[in-house]
């Protein structure tokens, strides 16, 4: 009975050895910091006999690179503390020649002989980690090329604003000195509304330059949203009685609701999505409303406009996207003051989405933290 036990085990372990033998990928059995088992796709790797290996000089130091001994003698205290451990890892060998590997390990206990031993199995990543590399390098090169096309894209932006602006204090002198002439002083307001135009796309593109260059600067103070609010509001008034919108503001609310953020930009964010509304909405009404909640503030901006398609509400805060880009000239825009809009929300701590409106048009939301 014994007899037949030993052959059992002498036949298992040697059917073991073969599978392990069969495997193009390299294979070991470590005891201690001595090799007990490799197959032959580990001596092909690492250039050495197997009588070397079987030397009982030979450890597994002598094909892990130098930036990984540390890293290899941690895992081995760790086994023999019994601490938990990854099974899987990632390190760097060295074969007898001094070529170099990139190698991802995985590893399993097993009973060898009445010993605790590590069995491993090596995978060589060496390909990819080039490739990463490679990736890495590229994507770090082409960060570095749009730092500097925005860099240069907000220098630029700033003399064209520097110039618009002269333009237009220009035109508002040369509307007041003539005031009795009817068509010098529409040609001056004329140039003073196109100026304004393009003062608003240029002041976009230098806050989404600073935004990506990581320059945007924010002054958050306590002040009364209440009142913030009915400013912007009699700022649109003109423009949208003009087109016959009605505009409706927060019915039934606190007169005091004080917010920690930069009024200068709330009064930005809310202009920005004012504009939009005014812009896409041809009859019907505006309706501004918050809803005061346990750490912030909820806005809304509801409009009865076109609306926006589906399929473009993900969209809408992308650079140079206009959401409603078939429809005709009288909707154009630089398509930045949305996306500009929510990096001034997410910087101060907000968050905004859009949803369409069910009696038609589009609802804005975004939130603001309490003071």
């Amino acid at each position: 009975m014994r007899y037949d036990t030993e052959q059992q085990i002498l036949e298992s372990e040697y059917q073991f050895q073969e599978l392990i033998e069969s495997s193009k990928n390299p294979i070991y059995i470590l005891v201690g910091r001595q090799f007990a088992l490799v197959n032959t796709a580990w001596l092909n790797m690492f250039e050495f006999t197997r009588s070397e290996v079987e030397s009982p000089d030979f450890s597994i130091h002598q094909i892990v690179a130098p930036e990984s001994l540390d890293l290899i003698q941690r895992r081995h205290d760790n086994f023999l503390s019994g601490i938990s451990q990854p099974f899987r890892y990632e390190m760097k060998a060295v074969s007898k020649t001094g070529k170099k590997f990139d190698l991802d390990v995985s590893v399993t206990h097993l009973n060898w002989h009445g010993k605790h031993a590590v069995q491993g199995v090596y995978r060589n990543i060496t390909g990819i980690k080039k490739i990463e590399k490679k990736l890495r390098k590229a994507l770090k090169e082409s960060r570095e090329h749009d730092q500097m096309k925005t860099a240069f894209l907000s220098n630029l932006s700033q003399e064209i604003q520097a110039s618009l602006t002269n333009i237009r204090e220009t035109a508002f002198d040369l509307s007041r000195k003539h005031n009795e002439s009817e068509n010098v002083k529409e040609f001056a307001n004329y140039i003073v509304n196109t100026s304004s135009n393009l003062l608003d796309h240029i002041n976009d593109i230098i806050d989404i330059s600073k935004i990506e260059m990581g320059r945007m600067t924010l002054n958050p103070e306590k002040f009364n949203l209440p009142d913030l609010i009915k400013d912007v509001m009699q700022y649109f008034l003109p423009s949208a009685t003009n087109k016959g919108i009605e505009l409706i503001c927060c019915k039934k609310k606190k007169n005091s609701v004080y917010v920690l953020a930069d009024p200068t930009r709330v009064r930005q964010i809310f202009i920005n999505m004012m504009s939009n509304a005014i812009k896409y909405t041809e009859k019907g009404k505006i309706n501004i409303n918050y809803v005061l909640r346990q750490d912030d503030v909820r806005i809304s901006i509801a409009d009865t406009g076109i609306g926006i398609a589906p399929e473009k509400l993900r969209k809408i805060y992308e650079s140079f996207i206009n959401p409603n880009e078939k429809l005709s000239g009288d909707y154009d825009g630089s398509g930045l003051g949305l996306t500009v809009t929510r990096s001034l929300v997410q910087l101060m701590g907000g968050k905004i989405w859009v949803e369409s409106n069910s009696g038609g048009g589009s609802i804005f939301y975004f939130t603001i933290p309490l003071a």
